[in-house]
């Protein structure tokens, strides 16, 4: 008989329902000094399985006298933190965590803007790059993010815990080739001249790093026309690898639509997000949710 997912659980635990005496407290941060709102410009290159660029974030002082920001940064490659203002900061990355301290102490409520110059080269999670191999030829070329629930830190210096939101600008770089996505709405899209391209989107809705999302690669695009959620019409749109087609994504996806006014309705609330998209890749495991770009293996 097949063991249910709470005997599973049990097992997995020892047997006890309780955490054990020796289980480490976890209390959320002491934030003295909390994010607002992240401008992550990056230029991805897929080949190499490399990023580098910019992470700007805007902080507030939740009290007077504030002047640390940690941010949680595992394995990257930090090579400069500059206040845009020319304040100056010291900083220290320890290879798990950045920390960036102010000369002078934040008034309360205080936002100042913070810019971390980094790469990140095969990282170990959070960031998934693909191409075609001898073993695997049929592999497509692709980098995508996958953060349940706390993997962003492997490629973006953040708070990255749940109870920390922030809206975003995401700008990326890739080959001209690539469908590149992010969460929000699409603000530009700019070509380079040298077989590259930078687009970029915004999300003004706060977001915790778990939920943000980009992919780039090579995707077949299926639209899926638009639904109405009792105040406006938000438009559907889903991305599949080559191996597959358009007609596979809507014979997947195709109810999408239907179940998202029929779930408004239902709630009362409009949908509060500017696009309902979704992205499906061999390699990445399990769904995830998101905000405006759902994630499927």
């Amino acid at each position: 008989m097949p063991l249910s997912v709470y005997q599973m659980a049990r097992a997995a635990s020892a047997g006890s329902p309780f955490d054990p005496a020796a289980a480490e407290a976890q209390y959320p941060p002491d934030l003295e000094l909390e994010p607002s709102h992240l401008f992550i410009d990056l230029a991805l290159e897929i080949a190499a399985r490399r990023a580098a660029g910019t992470v700007t974030l805007t902080v507030q002082a939740r009290r007077a006298g504030s002047h640390v920001l940690r941010l949680h940064a595992v394995d990257l490659d930090v090579s400069a933190v500059v206040d845009p203002a020319g304040r100056a900061v010291t900083w220290r990355n320890d290879g798990q965590q950045l920390t960036i301290r102010w000369h002078d102490a934040f008034g309360a409520q205080e936002e100042r803007r913070i810019a971390v110059h980094y790469a990140v080269e095969a990282p170990s999670s959070g960031l998934y790059f693909s191409q075609p191999s001898d073993a695997y030829p049929d592999m497509p070329w692709y980098a995508v993010t996958d953060h349940e629930t706390e993997r962003a830190r492997h490629w973006l210096p953040c708070v990255d815990l749940p109870n920390v939101r922030t809206t975003l600008d995401i700008r990326l770089r890739a080959e001209e080739r690539f469908t590149i996505l992010a969460n929000g709405y699409l603000v530009g899209e700019e070509a380079h001249g040298d077989g590259t391209k930078s687009v970029h989107w915004h999300l003004d809705q706060r977001c915790p790093s778990y939920l943000i999302c980009f992919a780039a690669g090579e995707f077949v695009r299926a639209d899926d026309g638009e639904f109405d959620d009792g105040e406006k019409r938000i438009p559907l749109a889903y991305f599949c690898s080559p191996q597959h087609t358009a007609g596979d994504m809507l014979r997947s996806f195709g109810r999408t639509g239907a179940m998202l006014a029929w779930m408004t309705a239902k709630l009362g609330r409009p949908f509060p997000y500017p696009k309902y998209f979704q992205w499906t890749a061999p390699g990445v495991s399990g769904a995830m949710e998101n905000i405006s770009l759902v994630s499927w293996d």
